[in-house]
């Protein structure tokens, strides 16, 4: 076959695959691949930061679940129905196999002219604009019986326009357990009359029921207990989810009808589930009336048993004339579970401590408040800032972490209609605060009949396994050695490390520690 000839084929060939798909176009697009930690917020078209690296490396003790992020930079040319893919990771013994992965979307923040990474759904093939951004998250959960060693594999791209890429995954299981469950209290809302109308089903059936199961449960994987069970307490089927050793805490409903609070108090305790349960009749208390009322329905709880837990949030002093007496003395016998707003507790840590001493309970919350520098789970906070509130919690010995909604999606003026393209959770207190009280998605909008994650929740979750380590840490070598790796990070509870690297470098620090 002469020359001429040959070129006048290849050149059909070329022809050919560019409209069939062939692989001749598999060539036409370019792009890399790249990792961070996940406490760094990748938006979407910054460049590849100095820090990126070309393999991620994990380190997770056994039981535990670990979170990496990949990144895909598409060039010149977008990068079309692409799909990602993680085969088991294999090591010491044999596969680790349970893997998620999510695709990570841009949500917008108008008013503070910013576009922040945040909801995880599922990795579905998915497009990736020309020069621009998309990270993709991994989920590692390690079994309790995996062998301690190193564990390999590889992330896999496929563009259906570019060539398949492969990124390489490693993981470092240490000779050491998570508990079975957290020793470190939260106590979450979830909005069960918000959830039906963002997945289009009716409230109050069985199908409702069914879905703020589902939205429970996925916060308790992630090792936090929602204020309310999904049965109700006397009903049999609570002490499943009493009895699960992932569960800290539970609401009791408040009645003033003292009988009717009687009736489930005595249904608990019938089967000896009272350890975890809790009231919450009153919020923030400030004003004359809102104190008359507190003490009125504390000293109707308290009726039935004076050592019935109740937790009462707080964020200020009082606004009326107390004669001197601060809100700890006038609530002492009343609340029993101290709460104060993080700032709260900055301003008056002497105040907190004295109840510590006496070996009275203390939480703490966040909400639309505090602002920067305390933490928070504001969208536009970076990633230690969703992180560090636990390793604070054991700093300064917070034994429960409560937060008012992780669903906040109230469909009127002041809310959102929808927290796929509208955070401003709560305009009637601040139109700039984007995510508060909403640390999930609806999951419809994205083919999932549940909740969709966050970046944020996934940090906190982070934060929570951290605890056990410094628990952990703590019974090996005394809480002033463990002071000493936390004081790394946190100085004070509006002055921590947003350094990436020390938070990595410390971490596997105390790893290390609890494997030897």
């Amino acid at each position: 076959m002469n020359i001429r000839k040959l070129g006048v084929i290849s050149l059909i060939a070329m022809v050919a695959a560019l409209c069939f798909g062939g692989s001749v176009l598999a060539q036409a697009a370019s792009y890399k691949l790249w990792s961070v930690s996940t406490l760094t917020k990748v938006l979407r078209d910054q460049p590849i930061p100095r820090d990126a690296v070309n393999q991620i490396s994990l380190y997770a003790a056994k039981g535990e679940s670990e979170s990496a992020q990949v990144v895909i930079s598409a060039g010149s040319e977008p990068l079309n129905d692409v799909r990602v893919s993680l085969d088991a990771l294999t090591g010491p013994s044999g596969a680790i196999a349970q893997i998620e992965l999510s695709k990570v979307v841009y949500i917008d923040l108008p008013n503070l002219k910013m576009v922040m990474p945040d909801a995880l759904p599922p990795a579905t093939p998915f497009e990736v604009a020309a020069n621009s951004n998309q990270p993709v998250w991994i989920t590692l959960i390690v079994p309790r019986n995996a062998l301690p060693g190193n564990y390999s594999g590889e992330v896999v791209v496929k563009p259906s326009n570019a060539a398949e890429r492969r990124f390489p995954i490693r993981l470092t299981v240490w000779n050491f357990s998570m508990p079975q469950g957290p020793s470190h209290k939260t106590a979450f809302g979830i909005s069960r009359n918000l959830l039906p109308l963002q997945h289009g089903i009716m409230r109050g059936g069985a199908a409702s029921e069914r879905l703020y199961a589902k939205y429970y449960n996925f916060l308790l994987d992630r090792w936090i207990s929602a204020y309310w069970l999904p049965p109700a307490v006397t009903s049999p089927q609570a002490e499943r989810y009493i009895k699960d050793p992932r569960v800290t805490g539970f609401l009791i409903p408040y009645s003033d009808d003292v009988e009717e609070m009687r009736k489930s108090i005595d249904s608990l305790r019938s089967r000896d589930l009272m350890d975890k349960a809790y009231f919450y009749p009153v919020d923030e208390p400030y004003t004359e009336p809102h104190y008359k009322r507190m003490v009125e329905v504390c000293n109707k709880i308290h009726s039935i048993d004076p050592k019935l837990r109740i937790v009462i949030p707080y964020y200020r002093d009082p606004s009326f004339d107390t004669s001197g007496k601060t809100l700890h003395e006038l609530a002492d016998g009343h609340i029993n579970i101290w709460c104060p707003n993080v700032w709260y507790f900055n301003e008056h840590q002497e105040r907190l401590n004295a109840k510590i001493e006496k070996g009275e309970e203390f939480w703490w919350y966040v909400c639309c408040d505090p602002a920067a520098p305390y933490p928070n789970y504001f969208l536009n906070f970076d990633g230690p800032s969703h992180r560090v509130l636990p390793w604070m919690g054991w700093k300064y010995r917070s034994e429960g972490l409560l937060y008012w909604n992780t669903t906040w999606w109230n469909d009127d003026e002041n809310g959102t209609a929808d927290p796929w393209v509208d955070m401003a959770t709560v305009k009637g207190i601040n139109k700039n605060h984007y995510g508060d009280g909403s640390l999930l998605y609806p999951g419809k909008k994205v083919g999932v009949d549940g909740p969709v994650s966050s970046i944020r929740l996934e940090l906190l979750r982070e934060g929570l396994q951290d605890y056990e380590y410094l628990a952990m840490l703590e019974k090996k070598i005394g809480r002033s050695q463990t002071e000493k790796f936390v004081s790394k990070l946190v100085t004070t509870p509006n002055d921590f490390n947003r350094n990436v690297h020390d938070w990595e470098k410390v971490r596997i620090a105390i790893g290390e520690e609890l494997s030897r």
